[in-house]
């Protein structure tokens, strides 16, 4: 929830391309959508800080995920 999304999505890319991390960036993603986006832990969020919060899970995720669309053929 950092304030410039950047830098938020260079966290989750730094991670991206890294073999060895695989476990990690599923977990990292299973965290973000079981937990956080979780209707019980975003009752008490305002709608623009959940708008905020699920665009920034989206981003996380596509950040996660880019590594892997980029090995497939």
């Amino acid at each position: 929830m950092a304030e410039d999304r950047n830098e938020s999505e260079a966290v989750f890319l730094r991670v991206a391309p890294s073999p060895k991390l695989r476990l990690f960036r599923e977990g990292l993603r299973l965290f973000i959508r079981h937990f956080m986006l979780r209707p019980s832990s975003t009752k008490f969020l305002s709608e623009e800080e959940l708008a905020l919060l699920e665009d920034r899970a989206a981003m996380a995720e596509k950040a996660l995920t880019a590594a892997e669309s980029e090995l497939q053929f």
